[in-house]
């Protein structure tokens, strides 16, 4: 991990609000409502200090994932326990038919292949709000606040993979907690 820089909350906040328009999708489920209320406690929990970062394509597939169920669908896609993004790509890979039966969760991550890298939120432990506060300390040293269809979509299409990844630029998180 590189470290670039200290990052204020209202920087975190701001850029997430200029990027993450706050409305419901077409199953109502208001994602950006929700990703920003993590992100506030997030804030809470870890007194403000975030950091932003580059992340080496080996702590990238070793993000602890929340609990997720396939939007406008009935998978889970990621149970209580949680996945890594290397796990959820993998899952989501033997899935035959996932994109038909979770159409909008399967919209999503669709889109994000083929679209250049785009900042994530992450923290160094869970937080505590109701799906992260679900995962074990001991999954890692990164746990996911925003942009789980993002990291599943790049992973499928390999662009985190060796000999691909950082040729076009690596990812950049903002990152709450101790580093």
């Amino acid at each position: 991990m590189n470290i670039l820089k200290r990052i204020s909350s209202n920087e975190i906040l701001a850029f997430f609000d200029s990027e993450h328009p706050i409305k419901a999708d077409p199953v109502g489920f208001n994602g950006n409502k929700w990703a920003r209320n993590i992100l506030e406690q997030a804030d809470s929990d870890f007194y403000g200090l975030w950091h932003y970062v580059e992340l080496e394509a080996s702590e990238i597939f070793d993000i602890a994932l929340p609990y997720h169920n396939g939007e406008g669908g009935g998978d889970i896609l990621i149970d209580e326990k949680g996945l890594t993004v290397s796990q959820a790509v993998q899952k989501i890979k033997n899935i035959f038919d996932y994109g038909k039966r979770n159409p909008v969760c399967w919209e999503k991550i669709s889109y994000w292949q083929t679209r250049e890298f785009s900042p994530i939120f992450l923290s160094t432990a869970p937080v505590n709000a109701e799906r992260q506060k679900l995962l074990s300390p001991s999954m890692g040293s990164l746990f996911h606040l925003d942009g789980l269809h993002r990291l599943i979509g790049w992973g499928m299409v390999g662009r985190f993979d060796p000999g691909i990844y950082g040729k076009k630029g690596k990812l950049a998180a903002y990152l709450a907690g101790k580093i």
